[in-house]
């Protein structure tokens, strides 16, 4: 999703569950004049910890001058630029999002946007053999920590065992770090398995069973 997404999701209740996005890739290309500062984080926490390198940089609270009327204002880190020189290290992102106090969700983004992993996942585990009943399978190239890489690009490849057909593009030529194809079952109650590959990463693997 796009980053105004994270900030309609932020204005959830906090009883609901908490919410913590930072709104960037983390990557010294997100802006035409470079950097990351000021870093704008959606979250319904009451207070925020930001960590670069392992390093406290500082604690923030919602930034309510600039955003007086909102349930749940984003935060506004400041100060990175400090941390950026020439010839310096750019380094992972680690925020902590608490509530009363208590830490209650984190988000870590990788420094380096060095593809480590491609997930597979279906929406549904569970599908009805008439011939006709589908699922999504959600596929994306991901950082250390499991975060989209917008900026990969690739060439993944579908297998598929058992009864059931994929629908989508196989080979999918893939942009943006993610993308879907469709499985459908056949007439025939069992086990479906899907893999996909890509080059430099391991092979991804869902099942699902069909009744």
């Amino acid at each position: 999703p796009k980053f105004a997404a994270y900030f309609y999701e932020s204005q959830i209740a906090p009883s609901v569950r908490p919410v913590l996005r930072v709104a960037s890739y983390w990557t010294l290309g997100d802006r035409s004049e470079g950097g990351n500062d000021p870093l704008t984080v959606f979250s319904n926490c009451d207070e925020i910890a930001v960590y670069v390198g392992g390093s406290l940089h500082g604690r923030f609270t919602p930034d309510r001058a600039q955003y007086p009327n909102l349930p749940h204002p984003p935060f506004t880190v400041t100060g990175l630029h400090m941390l950026l020189t020439w010839g310096g290290a750019f380094e992972d992102l680690h925020v902590i999002g608490f509530r009363d106090g208590t830490q209650v969700i984190e988000q870590k983004i990788a420094s380096d946007g060095l593809p480590t992993a491609l997930t597979l996942q279906a929406d549904d585990a569970e599908l009805k053999a008439d011939g006709a009943d589908m699922t999504r399978l959600v596929f994306k190239i991901v950082d250390k920590f499991g975060n989209r890489l917008p900026y990969t690009q690739s060439v993944v490849t579908f297998e598929i065992e058992g009864p059931g057909e994929l629908i989508g593009e196989n080979p999918f030529a893939l942009m943006g770090g993610q993308a879907a194809i469709y499985v459908k079952a056949g007439h025939t109650p069992g086990i479906i398995t899907v893999r996909a590959s890509t080059s430099r990463l391991p092979t991804a693997e869902v099942t699902i069973n069909t009744k």
